[in-house]
């Protein structure tokens, strides 16, 4: 072999040892052991932190709030009370009850009145 055939194979064994060393020393955790690595997993399961499959993906932390029973039917007593709570997708999104109400009289002179003003040109039949 001549000199730049062993330089060469000097220097990409030199890189594959310095990447691999690089790679062990960057990795998270790599200082742990077997039996750290399991308590962890057992702590972040307990916690609520490790998903299980597709349907409780994105996770959802659990919240620090917590009612009573009484205080949530109370909440969706009132909600009922008010007109909030939609019933199917027919009334989405749920529009505030109007607290006026008009006759049939008062709108179609209210509509007359409106025609005269000159905001809508008359359409000829």
């Amino acid at each position: 072999m001549n000199t730049k055939s062993i330089l060469a194979v000097t220097l990409l064994s030199f890189s594959a040892v310095s990447g691999a060393a690089f790679a062990a020393d960057t990795q998270p955790g790599a200082d742990m052991t077997r039996d750290e690595v399991i308590a962890a997993m057992k702590d972040a399961e307990a916690r609520g932190l490790i998903s299980h499959g597709e349907l409780d993906y994105p996770l959802i932390a659990p919240s620090q709030e917590s009612k009573t029973r009484q205080e949530v039917q109370a909440e969706l007593a009132a909600a009922r009370a008010a007109g909030q709570l939609g019933y199917g997708e027919l009334d989405y999104p749920k529009v505030a009850a109007s607290q006026e109400s008009k006759t049939r009289a008062e709108v179609r002179a209210e509509l007359r009145d409106y025609l005269a003003s000159g905001h809508v040109p008359r359409i000829e039949a």
